[in-house]
């Protein structure tokens, strides 16, 4: 099931993230989804830490079912950006260079090799 949610990280999309194996993210080269990788990183792993101790908190006799909440992130799509001479425009493409460092850092919590 694909389930897409808004740009936010309140209640609801945390349950909808918390019902799902895995995230792929959606980005637009610019700023605001750079920044906006850099705050979902560590909230998805707060939230799976979360998730996994109350997970282990449940009663043994328990027969509810309950997400396994891995929330694993998949990779991410780069949204449509300006084309010119069928390439993109200079400043997206600056922007486009910079999200697979800051998806493995952020998200992914890979250090930087050098």
């Amino acid at each position: 099931m694909l389930i897409d949610v808004g740009p936010n990280l309140g209640a609801i999309n945390r349950s909808a993230l918390i019902a799902s194996e895995q995230v792929v993210l959606p980005l637009a080269p610019d700023l605001f989804s750079l920044q906006g990788l850099k705050n979902l990183g560590p909230t998805l792993r707060d939230w799976r830490k979360g998730w996994e101790k109350r997970l282990g908190e449940l009663p043994n006799s328990a027969s509810i079912s309950v997400p396994s909440g891995k929330m694993m992130p998949t990779g991410y799509v780069v949204m449509q950006h300006g084309i010119r001479d069928s390439r993109p425009v200079k400043a997206y493409m600056r922007w486009m260079d910079r999200i697979p460092f800051v998806y493995r850092e952020a998200v992914l919590d890979e250090q930087p090799s050098v």
